[in-house]
C-alpha cells in the first residue's frame, strides 16, 4: 500500500521553507478499541529527504507523532527546476515516495 506524500514549499530568506505531509493516520498503539483489544501501532519509521539527489535530511520516527504527521525544513540555495523528494516506510512495511519540482 502507497502512502501519499505531499509537500509545501514557500520562499524564505534566500532559500524555501518545505513541508511534507504524509497521508497516515498513525497509531501509537497502546490505545484500546471498544472490545478492550489494543488497536496496533501504525507509524513512520524512517524518512529520507533529498534534494536533487544529494541527502539533506534522515530521520527515523517513532509511534510519539501526531495522527497527521508532518516534517517541516528550510533548504537554502535552490533554484527554479531543482527536485525536492522525500521516501521512506512505516512498520508495517509500506512505503512512500513523493518529488515536488521547484518553480
Amino acid at each position: 500500500m502507497a502512502i501519499p506524500v505531499t509537500f509545501t514549499v514557500r520562499p524564505a530568506d534566500g532559500g524555501v521553507q518545505v513541508t511534507v505531509q504524509f497521508g497516515i493516520d498513525t497509531e501509537p498503539g497502546q490505545r484500546l478499541d471498544r472490545a478492550g483489544r489494543t488497536v496496533k501501532a501504525h507509524f513512520i519509521e524512517e524518512v529520507v529527504v533529498r534534494h536533487n539527489e544529494r541527502t539533506v535530511l534522515t530521520a527515523y520516527l517513532g509511534p510519539a507523532m501526531a495522527r497527521k504527521p508532518e516534517l517541516s525544513f528550510r533548504l537554502e540555495n535552490v533554484r527554479a527546476g531543482e527536485e525536492i523528494s522525500a521516501m521512506g516506510r512505516d512498520n508495517r512495511g509500506a512505503v512512500f515516495e513523493g518529488t515536488y519540482r521547484l518553480s
